[in-house]
Formats: structure tokens, sequence, C-alpha cells
């Protein structure tokens, strides 16, 4: 969902905001501490976990339109996305806010 405050449709500043889904993959590295572990007790085992969580972005955006016929677009704009759920063990390690950028170039028809 984009809002633009100035009235002005697909130019000027807006402010965004999405929700998502986002599947992690990653390895976890957790040193072993009973006999359950495939490796000896003590020594590091690496695990892959996955987990899907969904999310919740928010982004301002400054667009310009140009050309001849107002058909091409510039955008940039910065914001943040935050993963909602997932156990401080799933995001050891990694943030839950990540801060996002935004460059892009289209074509407006």
């Amino acid at each position: 969902m984009r809002l633009y405050p100035n009235d002005s449709a697909l130019e000027g500043f807006s402010v965004a905001s999405s929700l998502g889904i986002a599947w992690v993959k990653r390895d976890n590295d957790d040193v072993c501490t009973d006999f359950l572990c495939e490796v000896a007790p003590g020594e590091v085992q690496t695990t892959r976990r996955t987990f899907t969580t969904p999310t919740f972005a928010i982004e301002a955006n400054y667009q310009w339109l140009l050309g001849r016929t107002n058909s091409t677009s510039i955008a940039v704009g910065i914001g943040a996305k935050r993963y909602l759920r997932g156990s401080d063990r799933d995001f050891q390690g990694l943030e839950r806010v990540l801060p996002t950028a935004r460059f892009s170039i289209g074509y407006g028809f």
C-alpha cells in the first residue's frame, strides 16, 4: 500500500507499508552438551534451520516521472523490515529488524 500525501499519484514523496512472508534458511553452530548429538559432547555441531515468518515493512520514497510523456520513473527510498515470528533460537545472531533501501527505474503506461 502506498500513500502520496501531496495528491500527485506516482510522483513525489510517498509512504508505503507492506505485509509479506519470509523464508529464512541459516546454519546454526551449536556446542553439543549431551550424548544425543551427532558429534562428541563439547564439539561444535552445525545444523540447518529453516523457518517461515510473516513480515511487516515501512518505507519512505521519492519518485520522479521523466521524459516527454512522463512515462519513465525513477524512485529511491529507505525503510525497515520486521520479522514478526520466530523463536530466539531461530534469530540467534540475526536481527529481527533490518534496514532496507530501494532504487528502481520503471516505465509507466
